[in-house]
């Protein structure tokens, strides 16, 4: 069902993403990387490289003692059981960048059912992923074409997301925005007030708010 609240431009309405129009969609996403997200994703991706280089010397190291201590059983068995905890380690992390990067090119086209959208005279102009659980719910890329900023549309369909959202509702944000969604409800929730999950959930911000020293928000929807 569709809805047009009186504060969105005439033409306007807000209403959930269809499957015809994942590629439409995961065009917008796409704009919403390069103009929202494309640092933290090199920074990330950055990161995991990394560490996956960091691994794989460590590995080439063990083999190495392995090779040459040919003579010393126990210390043999320890670095066996090293090689195959990195061995396995290189496999997961590598297999991780691999998803990372299909999912910035991907992740609409998988998971359409989850965003709502504005279309204004026939066109998608905004989007917002809702993605709900049994026990809460988490605002994701929220975006407004540039074009069409200024006229209250991310608000608009944050009110609406609120509506459809499983309470309490999450998200995190850049400090910038913070002032924004404060204005519609939400509240900066202290990272120790988090339950695990919603903690392993926005792990990735808080370790790039080590490496940068950008303070990532986490908030909640207050009613």
């Amino acid at each position: 069902m569709t809805e047009q609240p009186p504060s969105l431009p005439p033409g306007c309405i807000i209403r959930p993403a269809r499957e015809s129009e994942k590629w439409l969609l995961q065009k917008l996403l796409l704009q919403f990387t390069t103009s929202e997200a494309l640092a933290f994703d090199l920074r990330i991706i950055l990161l995991n490289f990394l560490i996956l280089l960091l691994l794989g010397f460590f590995f080439i190291i063990n083999i190495q003692l392995w090779i040459l201590l040919k003579y010393f059983i126990l210390i043999k068995f320890i670095l066996e059981a090293t090689i195959i905890f990195l061995f396995i380690s290189l496999v997961v992390l590598t297999f991780g960048i691999i998803l990372f990067l299909l999912s910035i090119f991907t992740y609409a086209l998988v998971n359409w059912s989850r965003f709502w959208v504005i279309e204004c005279n026939g066109t998608l102009v905004a989007c917002g992923e809702l993605h709900s659980s049994t026990t809460h719910s988490m605002l994701y890329y929220l975006f407004v074409t540039p074009v069409w900023r200024s006229q209250q549309l991310g608000s608009c369909l944050v009110k609406r997301l609120v509506q459809e959202a499983v309470q309490p509702l999450y998200l995190v944000c850049k400090p910038k925005l913070v002032q924004f969604y404060s204005q519609l409800g939400f509240v900066i929730v202290p990272w120790h007030d988090l339950s695990s999950p919603l903690q392993a959930s926005f792990n990735i911000f808080k370790i790039d708010s080590k490496l940068t020293g950008i303070s990532w928000a986490v908030m909640r929807y207050q009613s």
